[in-house]
């Protein structure tokens, strides 16, 4: 929280970290658990209406769990017979439908990786390396130093021809759900706006500074959910609302978009994440660095730690009492191999940076570990 200048209506701000609510709710809200800071905030009576008079923080509470609460019906609507399967593997499903009445179209995507939560979390978190892995990322910077959990970015796609290149302005967060009923972690990502003050007048100057490139800028939401299937496996479900900025989208272009943006993508995380410590980037130094963003990686550690101990002991305990042998557990609800290729190959007006994964794949192709076809 900011710290703030006093002023005649400035003292109810301050009287309220008298009320053991507010405190807690302070405490849980800076350990990234922001629905249970919520739960802490209204059972003690204080709602959203009221939000305002306890601060900028209270309201942030708020105003941010209520903005995942929408994330996570759209995660939930993968059901939704106005959705069309994309893509289906026998580890990925890419939905797409088109919001009736809007310019605003959707993707829900459901895979499950062969990668630990840990490294997933660092890929997703440093952005300024996303050029380094994911072919379709011209250009990408960070628009204000990084918090623990909180990035702002600019970013320029490629688009083929004969559409011009896609930006966007981003912001996002990271929220600890781990001990919610999802068992999960949320990154809550969406376009800048102007209350997001620093990162909206960082985005205005970079608007500047980029307006001679023929690019169009477009307006995005997403959410990442990550839940923890065993230590070394993760199922993802991603949910992603966008203005593409194109009056008709034709579907060839919607196919093109979920096989070689969509499911690459989504398969080319997972290989990263799962070959982390073989990559000739930063990921693996920054994500063993204590001091790295406020001690993101150590605090991360530390929460997955308390919970594999907490689930592995409840899986014991529910063990013993049926007299059964405990086996690992799972919530997935995929099945099979992931050994199909993506069988994606870069257009030929994309500048190729890929290289470094190609020699890392040949290095891991070694081992028995095979780089996914890019």
């Amino acid at each position: 929280m900011q710290r703030l200048e006093e002023g005649p209506e400035d003292s109810i701000y301050f009287d309220a970290w008298d009320n053991p609510a507010i405190a807690d709710a302070r405490a849980l809200y800076e350990e990234e658990q922001l629905f249970a800071a919520r739960r802490v905030l209204v059972q003690q009576g204080i709602t959203a209406a009221r939000a305002a008079s306890f601060g900028p923080l209270i309201e942030e509470i708020f105003r941010e769990t209520d903005d995942l609460s929408l994330f996570l019906q759209d995660l939930n609507d993968e059901s939704d017979p106005a959705y069309s399967i994309a893509v289906q593997t026998k580890r990925m499903i890419v939905r797409y439908r088109r919001i009736p009445g809007s310019v605003l179209h959707k993707y829900h995507v459901t895979a499950e990786l062969s990668a630990p939560l840990e490294n997933l979390c660092c890929v997703l978190a440093e952005p300024d390396l996303f050029g380094q892995l994911f072919w379709y990322v011209r250009d990408i910077k960070l628009l204000v130093p990084s918090g623990r959990v909180q990035r702002a970015v600019y970013a320029r796609f490629y688009a083929p021809w004969p559409f011009a290149d896609r930006t966007i302005y981003l912001v996002g967060r990271g929220i600890d759900a781990l001990d919610e009923p999802s068992q999960s972690v949320y990154i809550v990502i969406r376009s800048v706006r102007p209350a997001d003050g620093a990162a909206w007048r960082a985005a205005e100057r970079m608007r500047e500074r980029v307006a001679d490139q023929r690019s169009v800028t477009v307006e995005a939401r997403a959410c990442f959910e990550l839940h923890p299937v065993s230590r070394g496996r993760t199922r993802v479900r991603l949910v992603g609302v966008f203005d593409p900025r194109i009056k008709f989208i034709p579907a060839s272009l919607i196919n093109w978009a979920s096989r070689k943006i969509i499911r690459h993508g989504t398969k080319q995380l997972g290989w990263v994440a799962a070959h982390l410590s073989k990559l000739q980037t930063e990921h693996w130094k920054r994500l063993h660095d204590p001091e790295w963003c406020f001690g993101v990686y150590p605090w991360l550690r530390r929460r997955l730690a308390s919970f594999w101990w907490t689930r592995e002991a409840v899986s014991e305990s529910q063990s013993q009492s049926k007299g059964t042998t405990s086996v690992p557990w799972s919530g997935s609800r995929l099945s099979g191999s992931e050994s199909e290729p993506s069988d994606v190959e870069m257009p030929a007006d994309v500048d190729s940076n890929t290289r470094l994964l190609r020699t890392v794949g040949k290095s891991a192709a070694s081992t028995g570990h095979a780089s996914p076809r890019t």
